[in-house]
């Protein structure tokens, strides 16, 4: 399940042929506790922060994409016990658009929770 989230209001390693993902140090706790009401409120359950990871394009994945992906534990989700979130700026505007995927046996890190989000932006984006 992948959610795109509308904006907070306040709010300022697959290897191969997939995105490259690799442990991120530093993390702020606003941000994360952000990622976590959005996990909760879009995907239901509770969220505990686990780690960050950086994505990084590979020689199959959008060329344009290099973030960090948020992971964390879910309880009391009946579908997942894993989501992964991120925030990303809305082209032309000043506010981050939030996203948020279930792991599923279809989505087993990073890289592809950002392929997924992709996927359901661009099919969106076709309505």
């Amino acid at each position: 399940m992948v959610r795109v989230a509308a904006p907070i209001s306040g709010a300022k390693t697959d290897a191969g042929a997939r995105m490259a993902t690799i442990r991120v140090g530093i993390v702020t706790v606003s941000n994360t506790e952000q990622l976590k009401r959005v996990i909760e409120s879009q995907l239901g359950g509770t969220a505990a922060y686990r780690q960050s990871m950086r994505v990084l394009p590979g020689p199959k994945a959008p060329p344009h994409w290099d973030g960090v992906v948020h992971v964390f534990d879910l309880k009391n989700n009946p579908k997942s016990r894993r989501a992964f979130a991120w925030s990303s700026a809305i082209k032309g505007g000043h506010k981050p658009r939030y996203f948020a995927v279930l792991a599923s046996s279809r989505i087993s890190g990073p890289a592809d929770a950002v392929r997924a989000a992709i996927a359901a932006v661009k099919k969106l984006g076709k309505k």
